[in-house]
């Protein structure tokens, strides 16, 4: 949730505003591709943890 906050917050454009659930939808495909690791079910915003490979 705070990755997915974050980005929010940091582009509030009037215009071009990016949905939480897509965003959630891409912190997931970088998990399944290896780019992120997730403690817990990457779909559950507030109960996974994610973080960079080692």
């Amino acid at each position: 949730a705070r990755i997915v906050g974050s980005v929010m917050a940091y582009s509030r454009d009037e215009y071009i505003q990016v949905g939480d659930v897509f965003l959630l939808g891409r912190v997931v495909a970088l998990v399944e591709a290896g780019k992120l690791i997730a403690e817990g079910n990457p779909w559950d915003m507030r109960g996974c943890r994610v973080r960079l490979p080692d």
